[in-house]
């Protein structure tokens, strides 16, 4: 086995090493800062969570286990498959600017500071990406086929910031082809109207959305710790709320699927406030059992 095979098969373990992962080691001690001060707040101690976090009882109980499996078959798949393929998104966003130079004349039609086209960038960017999270979701729920390979991630039944990771290689494949799309086409946008280079606002390597997301408590989405937002759930998903995504209650079913902006469950008829909810069982129905294994999660469930 060469170097490069090898540093493909242990990447995953790098991943607290790189700011790009939302387990990056900076985004996890932030959340587990945000879960003490939640525990504080509740009057709940702090040591048990500590203790449960390196207990052979969280390590190895089947959903966590079955988490670990799919996040190193996934990323050979990623590696051998997907990663090639992010270069079209230049060719996209060349062919989008040829098609809007073809049906309305040349572009450049803005001449502003290198700063204001970043921000407008990185605005414009986030928030079509973040529907385009969303509707995918969407369909995933509504749509039996895509149901059926979503439900890979629906089948946990402990919630770690593991299972992000926890999806079928089709709902990677697709996430993977949302995300080109997008970028393409927002980045073809850009090149047309803007004279001048067109990159994002970023810190550490990542969109500053996404770093004030990460260091805002997203691993504890998928956790137990139970921190809602208030009334600013309006507007922005809190990790309570995607809790609530996870539950095993039918009344729960289908419910907050956004990232981070809550418009879109709003308007979809799709968004609960986390207050006077209470999540007791994770799953895909309290009375539904899924065999915790690689094998059964293959072809969907």
């Amino acid at each position: 086995m060469n170097t490069e095979s090898l540093y493909q098969l242990i990447e995953p373990l790098l991943y607290l090493a790189d700011p790009q992962k939302r387990i990056f080691i900076g985004y996890l001690i932030a959340s587990a800062l945000l879960a003490a001060w939640v525990l504080s707040r509740q009057a709940q101690p702090i040591k048990p969570l500590i203790q449960h976090c390196f207990s052979k009882k969280l390590w190895l109980h089947p959903s966590m286990l079955l988490d670990l499996k799919l996040i190193f078959f996934n990323n050979m798949l990623w590696l051998l498959l997907l990663a090639p393929f992010f270069g079209t998104q230049i060719a996209l966003a060349l062919s989008t600017k040829r098609l809007l130079v073809a049906g309305f004349g040349a572009g450049d039609m803005f001449q502003i500071s290198a700063l204001s086209i970043s921000l407008i960038y990185t605005v414009v960017l986030f928030i079509a990406d973040d529907f385009a999270r969303f509707f995918v979701h969407y369909l995933y729920h509504k749509i039996p086929l895509l149901w059926r390979f979503h439900a890979v991630h629906h089948s946990a039944t402990l919630l770690t910031p593991l299972t992000l990771y926890r999806v079928h290689f089709i709902e990677m494949i697709v996430n993977a082809m949302r995300s080109i799309f997008i970028a393409g086409i927002v980045g073809g946008l850009f090149i047309y109207l803007f004279d001048g280079k067109i990159a994002p606002l970023q810190i550490l390597g990542i969109s500053i959305f996404s770093l004030i997301f990460n260091l805002a408590g997203s691993n504890l989405r998928h956790s137990s710790i139970w921190l809602g937002f208030g009334k600013v759930e309006k507007w922005v998903m809190s990790p309570a709320q995607h809790q609530i995504h996870h539950s095993a209650e039918p009344q729960h079913f289908d419910k907050n699927l956004g990232v981070m902006i809550a418009l879109w469950d709003r308007l979809f008829g799709t968004w609960l406030a986390s207050e006077n909810e209470k999540v007791t069982a994770y799953g895909i129905g309290r009375d539904v059992q899924v065999k915790q294994t690689l094998a059964n999660h293959l072809t969907g469930l």
